[in-house]
């Protein structure tokens, strides 16, 4: 069954470094363990989503080992 991105993201809380759906499986990985960097997320979305005619999803490019 597929699950509407806008009630999935809309469970996300404002201080969230991660989805709630994703928190178990990071845990088990450990700190280090998954290689992704939780300190911020993707950058916002801007415009009428659900109404939109295309709508881009674009990945977060993250950050390089020498910026903090």
């Amino acid at each position: 069954m597929p699950t509407d991105i806008f009630d999935f993201w809309s469970q996300i809380g404002p201080k969230d470094r991660c989805h709630p759906a994703d928190k178990e499986v990071f845990r088990r990985l450990g700190k280090e363990g998954h290689g992704f960097n939780l300190r911020g997320l993707p950058a916002c979305y801007m415009g009428p989503l659900k109404s939109a005619p295309i709508v881009l999803l674009y990945l977060s490019p993250g950050r390089g080992p020498d910026e903090k």
